[in-house]
């Protein structure tokens, strides 16, 4: 190994000595080496002069290049949106030539529509554009009633405002219109008596009005109307004070609890002054008083009113001892028909008898016929519904039909009728009437009750229609739901 050892170092050695030797004769043989290399930067500087000096004269000419089309693209433009010196200047006389008229167009006739009934479809609805008292049954309306006569140098009688309330809204504001102007017109050529008659028909008229309101509209315009004429001169006349009782009381049907009997507390000391004077007047404020009991009583249940009735029933009777009146008479045989129902059997039969003699004494009187048949046919049902009275449904009958041909009815006279129907076993009249009830808006609870039982009785009968039974109950179904 050491042998070994030493033949490479010595070979090593050798190789060494003989690079040194040789390099000397490689510098000698090629002399020019390094100045070649020194030239070799210069000639890399020329070509990259050239080469900037060829950039910058080609940007030049670029630079020129696109100026020189600019120039052209803005020459051609210019040629372009020159106008043409041969046009003609613009003329307005074509705006100012006249128009032809556009060629008509025919339309084509509408088509006719034919509507086949179905028996699914829902009952018609009326509407009824006139405000509705929704705690109160609303009076009836009649679009067929007569026409108003011409009062133009007299007042107004209650008649008239009776026609004029059965009017729709729309025809009847016009006459209100009238009548209220003619009456102030009246007010302030008048003097005394003529003067006070004229401001209680101008109460009355506006009262009239006030009761096609609804709503906190109608309790306000009330409001205001019962104060309006505190300091008029004529305001402690009776016929002023009789007016204002009238206020009063319809301001009380309007609202409920504590505030409707605070309006009749004013009502009864309204009655107190009205019976200031002679038997007439007396006569007259026992009669107001008596209707104030009579909607006293429409505060409290139906069986809990016997005592305001028997208060009424007294003041009725003596103001109708007094002073014997149609009107008078016809509120004894209400009140007395309304007591037979909450008395006993022996008292309610003198009940009945009290109430037929004087609706017998109103209905001579063709102003309260209508009201005094409804009274009699009520009471006469009434009488028979009494234990140990036998029942005689003709004279009911008989009474009913009278009462239906009389001719406009209130929506009681209307529901006794219906009544009278069913006790005849007139099933299907009986629905029918308390169904025509209900379309004109006059149907309350007890309308409904008696359609109720009109379509029991209808079911029990052999030969009865199924369709129109079912139809009258499905009508029935919405009534009870609606009202």
């Amino acid at each position: 190994m050491r042998d070994v050892a030493r033949m490479l170092d010595a070979m090593e050695a050798s190789q060494s000595s003989d690079a040194s030797a040789q390099a000397p004769h490689v510098a000698s043989a090629y002399p020019n080496a390094r100045s070649s290399a020194a030239s070799l930067p210069d000639a890399r500087s020329q070509r990259r002069s050239t080469g900037s000096s060829y950039a910058r004269w080609g940007a030049v000419a670029a630079g020129l290049l696109s100026a020189l089309a600019l120039f052209t693209t803005v020459l051609w433009r210019r040629r372009r949106k020159k106008p043409s010196t041969s046009a003609e200047p613009p003329s307005i006389v074509a705006c100012f030539a006249p128009r032809e008229a556009p060629p008509s167009i025919e339309r084509n006739a509408s088509p006719t529509w034919v509507y086949r009934t179905s028996p699914f479809e829902a009952p018609p609805w009326q509407i009824v554009n006139d405000p509705v008292d929704l705690s109160l049954p609303p009076a009836r309306k009649n679009t067929a009633a007569a026409a108003v006569p011409d009062e133009t140098h007299a007042a107004p009688s209650p008649s008239s405002l009776d026609r004029l309330r059965a009017l729709p809204r729309r025809d009847a504001e016009p006459l209100f219109d009238d009548m209220e102007r003619e009456t102030r017109g009246a007010l302030g050529m008048q003097n005394g008596g003529e003067r006070a008659r004229s401001l209680a028909q101008l109460i009355r008229i506006r009262l009239a009005r006030i009761e096609r309101l609804s709503g906190a509209t109608r309790l306000f315009a009330i409001r205001d109307l019962a104060t309006e004429h505190d300091d008029d001169p004529n305001r402690d006349a009776p016929s002023v004070i009789d007016s204002l009782i009238d206020v009063q009381l319809a301001w009380a049907s309007w609202v409920r609890g504590t505030v409707a009997s605070a309006r009749l507390d004013e009502a009864d000391r309204l009655c107190d002054q009205l019976m200031i004077g002679n038997d007439n007047a007396i006569a007259r404020g026992l009669h107001r008083r008596g209707e104030v009991w009579l909607r006293r009583a429409t505060l409290r249940r139906s069986s809990e009113s016997l005592p305001e009735l028997q208060e009424a029933q007294r003041c009725l009777d003596e103001a109708h001892t007094r002073r014997p009146e149609p009107e008078t008479a016809l509120l004894v045989a209400q009140t007395a028909q309304r007591r037979a129902g909450l008395l006993p059997p022996y008292e309610a039969a003198e009940a009945c008898s009290h109430a037929l003699v004087h609706a017998f004494l109103a209905e001579q009187h063709a102003e309260c016929r209508v009201e005094a048949l409804a009274c009699r046919l009520q009471t006469q049902m009434t009488y028979e519904a009494l234990p140990q009275h036998a029942a005689n449904h003709d004279i009911s009958a008989s009474l009913g039909r009278s009462l239906a041909a009389a001719g406009l009815l209130s929506p009681g006279a209307r529901l006794a009728v219906a009544r009278a129907r069913l006790l005849t076993r007139d099933a299907e009249g009986a629905a029918a009437a308390c169904e025509a009830l209900w379309r004109d808006g006059e149907a309350d609870r007890l309308a409904l009750d008696l359609w109720r039982e009109a379509c029991a009785c209808w079911a029990t009968l052999d030969a009865h229609d199924a369709q129109a039974l079912s139809a009258s109950l499905r009508h029935l179904a919405v009534a009870r739901s609606t009202l």
